[in-house]
């Protein structure tokens, strides 16, 4: 006969003498023993598994979500619209290249357990050309680019990974004499390569901890993005312009579905595929200046996050361990849990520096450092250029 309510506890307790239990456990107990479709026939082993089922615990580090924000998150403006501001006059056509650097840090918070950085290397080419008309000399300019850009991650000790993004798009501008646009289009194909992270199973009534790295297969993504800018032009002296500004950018990524293993294959994760969203507004001012052959520019910036600054990714986890309950019990445990990225504050703040110099009538070479700064966030990024006339 099977006994019921504190009499079976006993017995479970007497049975797993680790199992520390509070009065909420204790009520817990007692209902899956009044279940029999949740007991299956009262079994300790059984009722044990039902329990872990509801006190178990799988901390995450918030470095997938992480990386599907650095995935979601490339932006092309800073190479593109440098390309634009430093064309030489007179240019009609003609071909560019861009290497550029960058590293990205998230500070630590209660979601992501350690410091994310993302140290980016790339390199751009492309063609533009001005639409020749009688009315519009010099004014509206059409360009097309590809490129190829490398991101290693990592984050605390443990978890990395690596994303190479290719992708190719459209730009152009168009100009007067007080004001310009500027616009971009384009997409990527990303590719998501031998990531691992460690996650952490624990069932404090057992007092069990197990600590468990997990790769991930790779798998891929792509993503679209458009960015928009308008400045006023003020000539302060003929050599001397000042250029406030305002622009809007968005960028819509997918993801392919995400499976991750441990080495003892004792614990699997998977993700369903998914997308990331992300979009912000920005003004500053440029101020500019043209010496003969050379010129510079500063900027200061203000940017105002509009979506994403909390990444959140809900995987399922399959767990069949051993809980250290004083047996070779093994259950398997299955949890859906979310892994949350670092939370952005969605104020940042920027500034950068560049410049140009004509080398000959046909080649020119360009410059620019930028810095971007919110509370727990960093990004530098510098490239380098050059561009042929034809």
């Amino acid at each position: 006969m099977i006994k019921k309510g504190q009499d079976k506890v006993d017995e479970l307790k007497k049975a797993y003498p680790k199992l520390r239990l509070s009065a909420d456990d204790i009520k817990d107990l007692k209902l899956i023993y009044k279940d029999p479709n949740l007991a299956t026939g009262g079994t300790k082993e059984a009722v044990l598994a039902q329990f872990i089922k509801r006190v178990v615990k799988i901390k995450t580090s918030g470095y997938l979500a992480n990386v599907i924000r650095s995935g979601g998150s490339e932006n092309d403006s800073k190479e593109i619209f440098a390309r634009i501001n430093n064309r030489t006059k007179g240019w009609k056509s003609g071909v560019w290249a861009q290497v550029s650097v960058a590293r990205t840090k998230y500070s630590k918070d209660d979601n992501s357990l350690g410091d994310y950085t993302d140290t980016q290397n790339g390199g751009f080419i492309g063609y533009d050309k001005y639409i020749a008309q009688e009315d519009l000399p010099e004014k509206l300019m059409l360009g097309v680019y590809t490129k190829v850009n490398g991101h290693n991650i990592s984050q605390g000790s443990t978890d990395e990974g690596k994303i190479t993004d290719t992708g190719a798009g459209v730009y152009g501008s168009y100009e007067e004499e007080k004001w310009q646009v500027k616009a971009i289009i384009g997409g990527s194909y990303d590719a998501y390569n031998n990531n691992k992270r460690e996650l952490e199973i624990s069932v404090s009534q057992l007092d069990s901890v197990n600590k468990k790295l997990v790769k991930a297969k790779d798998f891929a993504g792509y993503g679209i993005g458009c960015n928009l800018e308008g400045a006023l032009k003020v000539k302060l002296s003929n050599k001397f312009k000042l250029k406030p500004y305002f622009g809007l950018d968005a960028r819509r990524s997918y993801y392919d579905s995400i499976k991750e293993e441990s080495s003892d294959e004792e614990l699997r994760v998977n993700t369903g595929a998914g997308n990331y969203n992300r979009s912000f507004a920005k003004t500053g001012l440029v101020i500019e200046q043209k010496i003969n052959k050379f010129g510079w520019n500063v900027n200061a910036e203000y940017r105002r996050l509009l979506s994403n600054n909390l990444p959140k990714i809900v995987s399922a986890y399959t767990y069949s361990g051993d809980y250290a309950c004083g047996s070779a019990y093994k259950t398997i445990t299955e949890k859906e849990v979310a892994d949350i990225g670092t939370e952005e504050d969605r104020d940042v703040l920027g500034a950068g520096v560049g410049g140009n110099y004509n080398i000959t009538k046909n080649v020119s070479v360009f410059a620019n450092i930028d810095i971007l700064i919110a509370k727990g966030y960093q990004n530098m990024k510098a490239n380098l250029g050059a561009s042929y006339r034809f």
